[in-house]
């Protein structure tokens, strides 16, 4: 049967899918202490628009991860757009990354997958102080120079490390310290009595950056020494005759607190000696004997060294009065010098030069005079050391005499001791005599006359202060002394002039006798005088011309002397030698003349010489002078001030000058000004200044003109021109607000138009306002000048009115000055707003979650802001939880009153826009997570706002040690040993991140055992165990390291050496005989030799 076919529409749908996945994993903190614990969070994401199954997260350092804390809506499908949530805690060793892999299936059985990681830093600080002194001992005063060297002994920065030294007075900061660093300060100090022995402490502390303080301290200690000597010497006789005995006795002393070495006597004797070792508190002793012959004083000195060199010395001192008598005369006549038969007194001058009394003094004459005793005696009749008694006698001789005068006396001991003195009495008999001679008896005016002066003693006895005198030649002579028959010679010369003639001169001498009786004598001398003279006469008529007008010359010679001139010479300085006469008697006279025509000033010199009968020359000469006129004539013309504003006064300073060589007569007039002088008289160079004044009212040019007739009638002439500019100038300003009231925080937009109303420019305009903060520069302003200034509102004042001020100066500096205000007025409301935040000591930024150390400190910061229309009274409560203790607050951050662990702040009428800053500091106590809230309550009369927020600190402890050790330490070369390495965390929190290295075996795998929970997380107080292999062939020093990271990144470090001795030893013996053949009984001799060629010692060789 035939088919039969049915057609229909169909349709088919097919799903296209596009599957996708994500992975985002977190660390909840990313930097902690080692061993300490994280917690890593993975958010998976179906990016894809099908479901997905078969979900399967992992991680390379923590394994599978199942702990799953969302899994969206149950159904075990990961459906487009959900996210599931897993949490995965360890403790981390070291520093940190992990990768977190995610995989899933899709419908079509399509794996797909994605991967994240996550980064924690495990820190390990530590820090070292060490304190050495330059000395361990010193006196008193010496200087200690202190090294102090802190290192940062940990693998992690420390930072505000604190160094101090309380008994110095040492405080040092040091900002930051990297591993491994050292940082060196230098202290010195005095060592003073009030310490002994000096001991003083250093400590240093500093902190990681999760705030964790480390700290450590040394001490140094310095003896101080005390030495000391004393040292006492007597003599046990204190006054004796010379060459008497005295014994002397001398004391050495240790007084103080150390031994002296090496003490050195020596006294005015010499050397004592020397005590090799004298204990504190011991003494020395010496006595000698001595025979003084005078006054004797003797002096000890001691001197010593402690054990550190330094010196002590002492001084002391006995003393020996010696006897020693004697007297002394002395003799002396009133006059010495006299004329026969005067009188003479004679005085005996006794004296004690001794050092002790004399008595029964006797004073006699040889020449047969009794001295009379006249004083010197203070009542007692002893002469005292050092007294003087005077006694005279009378005479009158007649020849020259000597005579002897004498005394005796007794000492305290009965000595005798005398002495004697002469005197002699002169008498006088002289007389004197002068002669004066001249080289010349005739010569001319201004010849020199040379005389010779002798002086003489014609008498028997020396002359004294012999003046010789002429007064003539102006001579003044002076002889201290002129002995019997001896000469004086003086020499003098005299220029001679017209009178006298003849010239004639008397000298006087006169001298004295040793009693000053005078003597005296004279004499003269005559020179004749010659005068020869000549004189010429030269003139011009006119004096006076014009340029090239004729002058003539006329010279006259004239022989003025009273003898006739020979070989007469006349030159000119226009014609030159013009004649030579023969001769010219006395009072005889020569003329000549001639003419020229002079251009300029003309001054014409003659000269004229001539010689008389002895061949003396004379001369003389003469000038004439033409003056030539030459006029001319100047004038300027300046104006103060240039530049003015209309109708103010100004000054012309008007000068004329007569440039020219002769007077002139001078008119001046100014165009605008009129006549300013007439008949003017100036001479050459001279000038007159003028000061007219005039009150312009526009631009103004004048001119002045002046004109000067010479004295020949010539006319000369010059003008000049002064410029006043008038200055016309003005301000005004103007300001508009858009709109005239508004909120706070509105802003409101101004127009501020500056125009210059006048004609003339203004400069340096400024515009201000000093409520809007304006001070616009607009510097030259020639029209206008509009600007925009934009203003957000406050809450006060209100209403809100401000003033601008625009100000500038013309070019003369003349001030203009305008104002405007405007005014809007506020509507109020009010806001409030806090912030809080925390930080640790060094992580600069405040952030909203910290973690520090259990024991270190945090710094919260509060900004609370007025963030209304209205002033409010504030009230801030802060709610300090367990975990943290309150430190102190810097001033001015001091809360007003506290209440159990809430602490309170009061402000009253905070303006609006105020930002409030409190800041404090708290110590970690505990370890943990601490939330600390802040409480904000504002007031603006019934209106009320609260506000808070909250930062937290979490506290962390982490630490971790290494344990190495060897299963033998002493083997042969190549012998297997076992390395065993104990890792423990010894913090609070769990470390990752272990990493086990062997300086010489590398990366050390595992760990063998010790982790607990199979989570690759080093738990807190969990112990991992690693063994190596190695077979050494020599001796081997290994060092293994750890580090680890705790949960905020920080790395922790720890280590330990294990030592393996390796025992390499051997033997060699050689033997060697001296010969290879022989016969027999002959001797051989043998050498053994025994050799180590090892490199460890063998025994029972």
């Amino acid at each position: 049967c035939p088919h039969v076919w049915h057609h229909q529409n169909a349709n088919a749908t097919v799903e296209v899918i596009s599957s996708d996945i994500n992975l985002y994993k977190t660390v909840n903190r990313t930097a902690i202490h080692t061993n300490k614990p994280v917690t890593y969070i993975y958010y998976v994401n179906n990016t894809g628009n099908c479901n997905l199954t078969n979900i399967n997260l992992t991680d390379d350092k923590l394994g599978e991860i199942t702990n799953i804390v969302d899994n969206g809506n149950g159904d075990n499908i990961l459906e487009p757009g959900e996210t599931w949530i897993y949490q995965a805690t360890t403790n981390l060793l070291t520093d940190t990354i992990n990768i977190g892999n995610v995989t899933a299936k899709d419908p079509l059985n399509n794996t797909i997958f994605d991967e994240d990681n996550a980064t924690v830093s495990v820190i390990s600080g530590n820090i070292n102080v060490t304190k050495t002194a330059n000395i361990t001992r010193g006196h008193i005063g010496d200087k200690v120079n202190y090294t102090i060297i802190v290192t940062n002994t940990g693998e992690d920065p420390l930072c505000n490390i604190y160094t101090n030294d309380t008994l110095l007075g040492l405080n040092f900061y040091h900002p930051v310290l990297n591993p491994g660093e050292n940082k060196v300060y230098y202290a010195e100090h005095i060592l003073t009595k009030i310490t002994d022995p000096f001991v003083n402490t250093v400590t240093t502390e500093g902190y990681d950056e999760l705030g964790k303080k480390y700290t450590d301290t040394d001490e140094e200690t310095v003896d101080i020494l005390n030495p000391d000597i004393d040292v006492e010497k007597t003599v046990d006789k204190l006054t004796i005759h010379p060459n008497d005995e005295v014994k002397w006795n001398i004391t050495v002393t240790n007084t103080g607190d150390c031994d002296l070495y090496d003490v050195f006597i020596i006294d005015s004797t010499g050397t004592i000696g020397t005590i090799p070792v004298l204990n504190a508190g011991s003494n020395w002793y010496y006595e000698y004997t001595t025979n003084p012959v005078i006054d004797t004083t003797n002096i000890v000195d001691v001197n010593g060294t402690d054990i550190l060199g330094k010196e002590v010395s002492n001084t002391s001192q006995a003393s020996v009065d010696v006897i020693n008598p004697d007297i002394k005369i002395i003799k002396n006549a009133n006059r010495t010098l006299i004329y026969s038969g005067e009188p003479v007194t004679y005085f005996y001058n006794v004296t004690n030069i001794g050092d002790c009394n004399l008595t029964d003094v006797n004073v006699l004459d040889d020449k047969g005079l009794t001295p009379i005793y006249q004083t010197g005696d203070d009542g007692d009749n002893i002469l005292e050391p050092g007294e003087n008694w005077e006694y005279t006698a009378s005479a009158n001789p007649i020849d020259d005499i000597t005579n002897i005068g004498s005394v005796t006396a007794e000492d305290i001991l009965g000595k005798t001791v005398s002495d004697d003195d002469t005197e002699t009495v002169y008498i006088i008999s002289t007389d004197i005599k002068v002669t004066k001679t001249a080289n010349i008896t005739t010569g001319h005016i201004g010849d020199i006359v040379n005389y010779t002066i002798t002086v003489s003693n014609t008498g028997t006895d020396p002359l004294y202060n012999i003046y010789t005198n002429d007064t003539t030649l102006g001579l003044n002579f002076y002889l201290s002394e002129l002995n019997p028959s001896e000469n004086k010679v003086y020499y003098a010369e005299h220029i001679l002039s017209e009178c006298p003639n003849p010239f004639v001169n008397t000298v006087t001498t006169e001298g004295y006798d040793k009693l000053g009786k005078k003597y005296s004598d004279s004499d003269d001398e005559s020179v004749e005088v010659i005068v020869p003279d000549i004189d010429v006469v030269k003139t011009a008529t006119p004096e006076l011309i014009h340029n090239n007008d004729t002058v003539t010359w006329n010279i006259t010679v004239t022989n003025t002397g009273a003898t006739t001139l020979y070989n007469i010479y006349i030159n000119d300085t226009n014609n030159g030698l013009i004649t030579i006469l023969g001769s010219l008697n006395p009072a005889e006279k020569w003329y000549y003349e001639y003419t020229t025509n002079p251009v300029i000033d003309t001054t014409n010199t003659i000269d004229v010489n001539g010689t008389d009968i002895l061949g003396k020359e004379v001369t003389a000469n003469d000038t004439a002078f033409v003056e030539v006129i030459n006029p001319d004539i100047d004038v300027t013309k300046t104006v103060t001030p240039e530049l003015i504003h209309s109708g103010d006064l100004v000054t012309y300073n008007i000068t004329v000058k007569n440039t020219g060589d002769c007077p002139l007569n001078i008119n001046i007039t100014d165009d605008k000004l009129g006549v300013i002088d007439t008949n003017l008289n100036l001479e050459p160079g001279m000038e007159k200044s003028y000061y007219p004044t005039a009150n312009p009212t526009r631009d103004t040019t004048n001119t002045v003109n002046a004109t000067g007739t010479d004295q020949l009638g010539k006319i000369v002439y010059d003008e000049d021109t002064a410029n006043v500019t008038v200055i016309n100038a003005g301000i005004n300003v103007t300001k508009k607000a858009n709109i005239t009231q508004a909120y706070p925080g509105d802003k409101v937009n101004y127009t501020i138009t500056v125009t210059n109303t006048g004609t003339d420019p203004l400069y340096n305009v400024w515009v201000n306002d000093t409520t809007l903060n304006i001070h616009q520069y607009i510097g030259t302003l020639d029209n206008s000048y509009i600007f925009y200034v934009e203003h957000k509102l406050t809450s006060t004042p209100n209403p809100f009115t401000n003033t601008v001020q625009a100000e500038g100066y013309d070019e003369l500096g003349r001030h203009y000055f305008d104002s405007d205000d405007e005014t809007v007025f506020i509507l109020e409301l009010p806001n409030l707003s806090v912030e809080k935040y925390v930080k640790w000591d060094c992580t600069p930024p405040f952030l909203k979650n910290v973690s520090a150390e259990n024991g270190h400190w945090v710094t919260f910061r509060i900004f609370i802001n007025n963030t209304g229309e209205t002033p409010l009274n504030i009230t801030a409560i802060d709610i300090l939880p367990p975990g943290l203790r309150y430190s102190y607050a810097d001033s001015p951050f001091e809360f007003n009153y506290t209440d159990g662990n809430k602490f309170y702040w009061n402000f009253t009428n905070v303006a609006s826009g105020t930002t409030i800053l409190l800041q404090f500091v708290t110590d970690v106590i505990d370890c943990g997570s601490f939330e600390n809230i802040v409480i904000v309550n504002g007031t603006y009369g019934q209106q009320t706002v609260s506000v808070n927020d909250t930062a937290t600190v979490f506290g962390l402890c982490p630490g971790i040690d290494v344990v190495k050790n060897v299963s033998k330490s002493l083997i042969y070369p190549g012998e297997e040993v076992t390395y065993t390495y104990t890792v423990t965390n010894t913090g609070n929190c769990n470390l990752t991140n272990i990493t086990l290295t062997d300086d010489i075996l590398g990366v050390i795998t595992g760990p063998n055992n010790g982790d607990t929970n199979n989570n690759n997380w080093l738990d807190t107080n969990e112990t991992w165990t690693y063994q190596a292999t190695a077979n050494p062939t020599t001796d081997t020093t290994n060092i293994g390291n750890v580090t680890a990271q705790d949960p905020l990144g920080k790395t922790v470090y720890d280590e330990d050496t294990a030592n393996v001795t390796v025992i390499n030893a051997g033997i060699n013996v050689t033997k060697k005989a001296n010969i290879t053949q022989a016969h027999p009984g002959d001797k051989v001799n043998y050498t053994i030799t025994v050799t180590n060629t090892g490199n460890n010692t063998l025994y029972n060789i």
